[in-house]
């Protein structure tokens, strides 16, 4: 789905560089919140641990390698704002989402 929105979003309103690169880490993180979420049972656990793999493979590590490849600066300073961000919005974005799955899960699953 990451794949498909940038694709579309660069053909309906085509500003700066397309940069296919920043397509994998969408792909990368649609596809952890795949093997953590999908067809399983919902739990905050769950969502947490979810959403921590997708925050680290994607937001601290490969975000900021993407960054020092094609803007020149340092790894280190792009992880370092990355990971106290998210940090602070782990528990918030896991509840959040804990919430609604659980929501879509009692809406689908009553009989």
């Amino acid at each position: 789905v990451g794949l498909i929105l940038d694709q579309v979003k660069f053909l309906v309103n085509p500003t700066g560089d397309y940069i296919f690169l920043w397509s994998i880490v969408e792909i990368a993180a649609g596809f952890i919140y795949g093997l953590g979420l999908y067809r399983k049972k919902t739990s905050f656990i769950r969502c947490l641990v979810t959403k921590f793999f997708v925050s680290l493979i994607c937001n601290i590590i490969l975000t900021p390698a993407l960054l020092t490849m094609f803007y020149h600066g340092s790894f280190v300073f792009y992880a370092s704002s990355r990971i106290v961000k998210n940090l602070i919005l782990l528990p918030i974005e896991s509840s959040v989402m804990f919430a609604v799955l659980s929501a879509i899960d009692h809406y689908f699953n009553r009989k």
